[in-house]
């Protein structure tokens, strides 16, 4: 991996995981970020993505779609690793956001599921302050692009009881399959 040239301290620079097929089904999936359990594993970050908690629920929402890991493009919305898996500040955000903004350009998606508080707020600030995550219903415009805002899986996945996880596994894969080409 790289090291970052827009921030200082960080390591690791990962553009994301384009499954083998995300070209044909145009959905891009976009997570907070990555840590340092990537180290724990031999796979990597598709390593650490399977055997954790985020994974998990990804897949279930994936395979009630119909899709796997090979049909997205998954990445996170900072990119990098920071000392101490420290989280980045408003400005490391900030260098962050036009990076995404050009893998939303040059990938071209049909739609877009973005997870969790962090990347909501720092991709839709207005929307955030008055809207809370777990209230979000309506769908969004990235770039011009139909974005879903859900809560993040590992969040889903807390949710210990499959009743409760069900309305956003639910809500998510139906976006899927409504935008998959």
């Amino acid at each position: 991996m790289r090291n970052c040239r827009l921030c200082k301290e960080a390591f690791n620079l990962n553009h994301g995981l384009k499954g083998d097929k995300a070209d044909k089904t145009k959905l891009m999936l976009v997570l907070h970020r990555a840590d340092n359990r990537i180290h724990e594993y031999l796979e990597g970050y598709w390593g650490a993505l399977m055997n954790s908690a985020t994974g998990i629920t990804l897949d279930k929402m994936l395979k009630r779609a119909d899709l796997d890991f090979q049909d997205v493009y998954l990445t996170n919305f900072f990119k990098c690793l920071l000392p101490r898996d420290r989280h980045p500040t408003k400005e490391e955000y900030l260098n962050c956001s036009g990076i995404l903004e050009s893998q939303v350009r040059g990938f071209l998606p049909s739609g877009i599921v973005l997870f969790g508080n962090e990347a909501y707020r720092h991709v839709f600030p207005e929307s955030a302050r008055k809207t809370r995550i777990n209230q979000a219903d309506s769908e969004l415009d990235y770039r011009g692009v139909p974005t879903l805002v859900s809560m993040h899986p590992s969040q889903v996945w807390k949710k210990l009881n499959p009743e409760l996880q069900e309305p956003y596994i639910r809500r998510v894969s139906e976006f899927l399959k409504r935008y998959k080409r």
